[in-house]
């Protein structure tokens, strides 16, 4: 994971952005990617699922509002010509169902979300004996709060 930190300005003209981080706040940014020998960007992690099974790939614990950006890839694990439909559910805090989204097989798709709490996929088939390969790529931006009163400041 890498993180990246930078503190919130409470100038005016942040506050026009609209980051939504105010003074005396950082604005925190943690990347879950693969490694690769001579890649860069968004190198994603690849791993393997199998029919039937839900997979969590992303589970928030905190109250920090925050977004999300993710990348999943659904490709074969051989050279098989047929695979199954890869179902994305996003659960966040702003909607009561999840939203479930179809990425076709053999195909990359991106995504950004709000306040996400819960990423999770599944193959579109109940065969147990059914696998394929995913890669998954994110990055969670985020704003922790930083109680005043001088150098001892605790993160809340």
């Amino acid at each position: 994971m890498i993180r990246t930190y930078s503190f919130a300005s409470g100038s005016e003209e942040n506050s026009r952005k609209g980051k939504g981080c105010p003074a005396n706040n950082f604005v925190e940014t943690h990347t879950m990617q693969g490694v690769g020998v001579d890649e860069t960007g968004n190198i994603p992690l690849r791993f393997n699922i199998e029919g039937f099974f839900t997979y969590e790939l992303f589970y928030d614990f905190t109250n920090h509002p925050n977004k999300v950006f993710f990348q999943l890839s659904n490709f074969p694990l051989e050279v098989e010509e047929t695979g199954f439909d890869l179902i994305v559910q996003v659960i966040n805090d702003f909607s009561a169902e999840p939203v479930e989204i179809a990425i076709p097989f053999n195909q990359t798709r991106s995504f950004q979300f709000a306040n996400v709490r819960q990423i999770n996929v599944r193959l579109d088939t109940l065969n147990m004996l059914a696998q394929q390969r995913i890669r998954f790529y994110l990055e969670k931006t985020f704003c922790i709060s930083c109680e005043e009163g001088g150098p001892e400041n605790e993160m809340s």
